[in-house]
């Protein structure tokens, strides 16, 4: 019989390394140097911690299987399901549509940020509209996988966009996710469903996907924008989309700013709040949303100049009240169709802005922070902007053979030759 094979792996600390010299026991997978990482038992039978994941171990039709989950709460649902062994709390029979309006009423949240109003009347309207119509009378333990994806596919059918079914979707993870929580269900059969960027309408080609980008314009096409906005008594109309296009923040900061958050001297601008749906929101869309920027010197100007009497709203109707998102975009569609353009919107002030200072070398975390946004989102958002096709690419010449200029036969060495110049000024 063969001797049981003992770990070497080091099971000390760094001031008193040792070796453990322990066999490797049935289920155990390789640690450290010699054997990669072990399986560390959780407490939970059948579920280890290796590594950052957990991995399942049940045995099916007398062979072991294995699967791996980011968390420990997916690991036991997962072994749940297999075996049986966490079934013993019955499963709701309520009715999806009867169980989807209670909950929406009550619903707090999953973050310690809570859970807006705005938020849950557009979760309300989107179970109403489409996941309630769908789902029915159907009981919730009866729904799975394959339900959500019929969903997922009627909405792909009716032309909806990708983004906007993953948005009514939100609603539909969050309540499965809340109804195993609570003990009501014992999986979430919305959990990591993927959506099809392709497949709305059937076949999608590129230009077909074209409306639903936002793109930026030139500096050309905003000029013909903002000329074509007529100068109303003020220039409140004009002046509005170049705050939009001069500090690229969104259309519901820009109607949220009061004359407070022009700084004295007019470089600065605070954005600190968001006009959304006829209330004010003290708080930003992203975390990184709170932000002061600096102006350019006509832009602080104007705004100096608007502000120099006046107090609370930057931008008002003639009745002293915040403007409306809904009536600046008309305005903006009626000087579009003036100027001949394609589609603007008002977020493609916004995108441009960013376009514009990538195209200029500013720095990702600067426009990141410009935007009120995090860098991943800018870097996934202007990825376009930061190909290096364009850059120069002289210094990769010297990458040659013995340190020799590709396509130049002399020799060079740089670094030694900056050395010995260096050496040379210091005697």
């Amino acid at each position: 019989m063969a001797p049981p094979r003992l770990c070497t792996a080091n099971a000390g600390t760094r001031e008193e390394p040792r070796e453990c010299a322990k066999p490797i026991a049935k289920g155990m997978l390789a640690a450290c140097a010699d054997h990669r990482t072990m399986l560390i038992p959780t407490g939970t039978p059948g579920i280890y911690a290796r590594g950052g994941s957990y991995v399942t171990i049940t045995r099916h039709r007398g062979k072991q299987v294995k699967s791996f989950h980011r968390t420990l709460a997916e690991a036991r649902e997962a072994k749940g399901d297999r075996t049986g062994s966490i079934k013993q709390a019955p499963q709701t029979k309520r009715p999806f549509g009867e169980y989807a309006l209670a909950w929406i009423a009550t619903y707090q949240g999953r973050t310690s940020r809570g859970f807006d109003q705005d938020t849950r009347a557009a979760y309300r309207a989107a179970l109403e509209h489409y996941a309630i119509p769908h789902f029915g009378s159907t009981p919730l333990r009866d729904i799975d996988r394959d339900a959500v994806n019929r969903l997922i596919a009627k909405l792909q059918r009716r032309g909806v966009a990708p983004a906007t079914i993953a948005k009514y979707l939100a609603p539909v993870r969050a309540l499965f996710s809340d109804a195993v929580a609570n003990g009501h269900l014992l999986s979430n059969p919305a959990l990591r469903l993927a959506i099809n960027s392709k497949a709305r309408n059937g076949i999608r080609d590129r230009e077909a996907d074209e409306p639903d980008r936002v793109k930026d314009m030139t500096r050309a096409e905003v000029a013909a924008v903002l000329a074509a906005i007529p100068e109303n008594d003020d220039g409140r109309d004009r002046l509005f989309f170049e705050v939009l296009a001069g500090t690229g923040c969104r259309i519901s900061e820009a109607i949220g700013l009061d004359c407070s958050d022009l700084g004295q001297d007019g470089r600065t601008l605070g954005i600190e709040r968001q006009w959304y749906r006829g209330r004010m929101k003290r708080y930003l869309k992203s975390a990184n949303g709170t932000r002061t920027i600096s102006l350019s010197p006509a832009l602080g100007r104007k705004l100096r100049e608007r502000c120099v009497h006046a107090t609370g709203a930057m931008f008002r109707t003639r009745s002293g009240k915040r403007l409306s998102a809904r009536n600046m975009s008309r305005v903006l569609e009626r000087a579009v169709a003036r100027a001949n353009l394609p589609h603007v919107s008002p977020h493609s002030f916004r995108h441009t802005h960013g376009s514009m200072l990538l195209d200029e070398g500013w720095p990702i975390t600067e426009v990141a922070h410009r935007l009120g946004d995090n860098v991943q989102t800018v870097a996934r958002t202007y990825a376009h902007k930061l190909r290096d096709s364009d850059r120069a690419l002289d210094f990769l010449d010297e990458l040659g053979n013995d340190g020799q200029h590709l396509g130049n036969a002399t020799p060079t060495n740089t670094r030694k030759s900056a050395k010995v110049e260096t050496d040379e000024n210091l005697r």
